[in-house]
């Protein structure tokens, strides 16, 4: 049984990566002040979308996380431009990976 299911391939392995790895970017864009984390938070993000539907829980809780605690609208703004765009760039491959396989 284990060497069969050893070679089975489990997306939410590689999902719960890059949902952990994209919240641990977030994290260090608030404590560093830096927002290149924040776009490397989004990217991440955008693998997890890519690789289960599941994937889009880290973004919705991290979107919902600079809504909440930022402090003025034009900080606000720029955060959430930064964490979405690359989700953006993500999204148009996940649907077509849907409609080819």
């Amino acid at each position: 049984f284990f060497a069969r299911s050893s070679r089975t391939g489990r997306m939410e392995i590689s999902t719960v990566f890059f949902m952990l790895l994209s919240f641990l970017f977030y994290i260090l864009s608030q404590s560093k002040r830096k927002d290149i984390y924040l776009l490397l938070a989004g990217i991440a993000s955008g693998f997890a979308i890519l690789n289960h539907p599941m994937g889009f829980i880290a973004p919705i809780i991290i979107g919902v996380n600079i809504l909440i605690t930022g402090k003025g609208f034009k900080k606000i703004l720029l955060q959430f431009l930064f964490f979405t765009i690359p989700i953006i760039l993500a999204i148009p491959f996940w649907i077509l990976n849907q409609e080819i396989f």
